[in-house]
C-alpha cells in the first residue's frame, strides 16, 4: 500500500512539473559544456578546474531551462579588475571564467531573453577565508 501511494505521488509530481513546462526547464544543464584549452601563470590547473566546477554547480541550480555550452578560464589579464571581489585583494584569490549558454524558450527567470544565446558571460569565483573556491558574482562585467 505504501509503495502504491508513493508511486502515485511521484506520478502526480511529474505531471505538476510538466505543467510548468518541460521537466528539463526546471534545472540548468551543464553536463555537456565544453572547456577549451587555457593557460595561466597565476593559477594551477586544479584551481581553475575547481572554479569551473563551482560555476557549473551554480549554473545547474540557478539557471532554470538554460544549457551551458562553453566555459573556460578568462585569462590572467582579467584578474586585476576583480581583486576587489576578494577578501585579500590579491589576484591569486580570484578566478574569472567566461562562458556561453543558451536560454530555452521556457527558460530563465525573466531577467534573460528566452530562446537566446549569451556569450562572454563572466563568472567571478573567489577563494574564501577557509581556502575554498566559491561563487561571488556572474554576468557581464
Amino acid at each position: 500500500m505504501k509503495k502504491t501511494i508513493s508511486l502515485l505521488l511521484i506520478i502526480i509530481m511529474l505531471f505538476c512539473l510538466n505543467a510548468c513546462g518541460n521537466i528539463s526547464d526546471i534545472f540548468g544543464d551543464s553536463s555537456e559544456a565544453v572547456t577549451p584549452e587555457y593557460s595561466s601563470d597565476i593559477h594551477s590547473k586544479e584551481d581553475i578546474e575547481t572554479a569551473i566546477d563551482v560555476a557549473k554547480k551554480y549554473f545547474t541550480k540557478e539557471f532554470e531551462g538554460c544549457k551551458l555550452l562553453v566555459i573556460t578560464y578568462g585569462g590572467d589579464d582579467l584578474l586585476d579588475s576583480h581583486t576587489d571581489s576578494t577578501e585579500s585583494g590579491k589576484k591569486e584569490d580570484v578566478i574569472v571564467l567566461e562562458s556561453t549558454f543558451y536560454v530555452s524558450p521556457n527558460g530563465g527567470d525573466g531577467s534573460l531573453n528566452q530562446d537566446d544565446i549569451y556569450t562572454g558571460w563572466k563568472w567571478i569565483i573567489v577563494r574564501d577565508s577557509s581556502g575554498n573556491w566559491v561563487h561571488k558574482d556572474h554576468g557581464y562585467a
